[in-house]
């Protein structure tokens, strides 16, 4: 009996990851039509509604006018975007068509719906929804046949913006980084330093100066361990304070040094790296 429930356990299990994965899939499918006709639209003006293979259709938001089918004894589903506020449904025939306002999804970000039933054949009328972010215009038709399950939107215009808001915000990511960077002239690098200690984690990956900047390459997962301290080593074999940053994996020091050291913890768990500029000689890639 144990072994059987295993099985059984493990079959539901297995059940519930398909059935998750499906509606992933389905979801990705949707999106991506979603946002090729969203493409096609910037280039042609024309937005094209999107029928999909469970009954749904989407509308285009604002670029047609959704006339939903349905059938009496039937319901229909008029979903809105996650996270609007329905604030007044109006409808032009209140006696024939009954309306029911729902909503699915967590609570945080919920969506949405109407639901109507027509209560007779051959009829139709309008409806106005009204939320907090829009206003949307449907025509209705009650037929006994060829009725619509489920009707849902997508938002040209909104996506579009986001595209563009991205582009923005990709473009302003690029220019910071470049402008977090000194100006650096490939004739003037110099790679002749030396690495030597027992700090593993610690090593730099590469090390280099312009003539005025040091910049200390560590490896890509040091941001999210501890980073080592920087000390130049001065005169009398002193450590020094020395002002620098650290971008995008770069120690960046404001001066040269031909000494110095990255220091991560104490004691006997201490980790120590010794940097030392072998001469002031311009030098490349295959420095000795």
């Amino acid at each position: 009996m144990k072994i059987l429930s295993a099985i059984a356990l493990s079959f539901s299990a297995l059940m519930l990851v398909n059935t998750c994965l499906a509606k992933d899939i389905e979801n990705n499918i949707h999106n991506d039509k979603i946002n090729t006709a969203t493409k096609s639209w910037q280039k042609t003006g024309h937005a094209a509604l999107i029928k999909n293979g469970n009954g749904r259709i989407t509308y285009p938001f604002d670029e047609k006018l959704p006339m939903l089918t349905c059938s009496p004894l039937h319901v229909c589903d008029i979903e809105l975007e996650a996270g609007e506020k329905i604030q007044n449904v109006a409808i032009g025939d209140q006696v024939r068509w009954i309306l029911s306002p729902a909503t699915s999804g967590k609570s945080s970000n919920s969506t949405p719906h109407v639901i109507i039933k027509p209560t007779d054949e051959n009829i139709a009328t309008n409806m106005i929804i009204t939320t907090d972010l829009r206003t949307y215009y449907l025509y209705l038709i009650s037929k006994k046949t060829g009725y619509v399950t489920r009707v849902n939107f997508y938002y040209p215009h909104d996506l579009v913006q986001k595209w563009s808001d991205n582009e923005e915000i990709e473009k302003e990511t690029r220019l910071n980084r470049i402008a977090e960077f000194p100006s650096i002239t490939a004739v003037n690098l110099d790679f002749n330093y030396t690495i030597k200690g027992n700090g593993k984690h610690i090593t730099p990956e590469k090390i280099f100066n312009d003539g005025k900047h040091v910049y200390i390459k560590m490896k890509e997962d040091i941001s999210s361990k501890e980073m080592p301290v920087l000390m130049i080593i001065g005169q009398n074999n002193q450590a020094e304070l020395v002002n620098y940053r650290v971008k995008n994996g770069y120690y960046v020091v404001d001066r040269l040094f031909d000494k110095a050291e990255l220091i991560l913890g104490v004691g006997r768990n201490q980790e120590k790296i010794i940097i030392s500029r072998k001469s002031t000689k311009n030098c490349f890639f295959n420095c000795k």
